[in-house]
């Protein structure tokens, strides 16, 4: 019979490994996570700073964006459809509603509303990227200490 020995050190140093990685993964998507609602709170903020120069419909509270504008809430259906989640290896943000895609890709009616050449969801992820990168970090190093 043969008997193998394993030094106790090594196997506590193995456990130390196995939940380093666990809290790591932990980490990534707690940051991944507070990332997402950051790029959410931009895309609603876009949506409400500045001014528009599009139409002015009378039964709509506010002016229409125009092309090139970032698109204006009328009702705050858009702002409430946007929603956030994340997993070890992606962060998503995205909307429910068919008008969010419109604005974004345009239809025959209307030109599409992307900003400095991004569609308002881009501009946002954009925007947030480097906020991203310190929410990713802190999640982690919050985790492992």
């Amino acid at each position: 019979m043969l008997d193998i020995h394993v030094p106790k050190e090594t196997l506590v140093y193995e456990n130390k490994i196995i939940n380093s990685a666990e809290s790591f993964k932990k980490g990534i998507n707690r940051g991944a996570m507070n990332a997402g609602r950051s790029i959410q709170k931009r895309i609603i903020t876009n949506l409400n700073i500045g001014s528009r120069s599009g139409r002015k419909y009378r039964n709509l509270p506010n002016r229409s964006s125009a092309p090139g504008e970032n698109p204006r809430s009328q009702n705050r259906s858009l702002e409430r459809s946007v929603y956030y989640g994340a997993s070890e290896n992606k962060i998503v943000v995205g909307s429910n509603v068919d008008h969010a895609t419109y604005l974004t890709e345009g239809t025959r009616y209307m030109e599409a509303r992307p900003h400095k050449d991004l569609p308002f969801f881009e501009l946002a992820m954009e925007q947030e990227e480097r906020n991203t990168e310190e929410y990713l970090k802190k999640g982690v190093i919050d985790e492992l200490c």
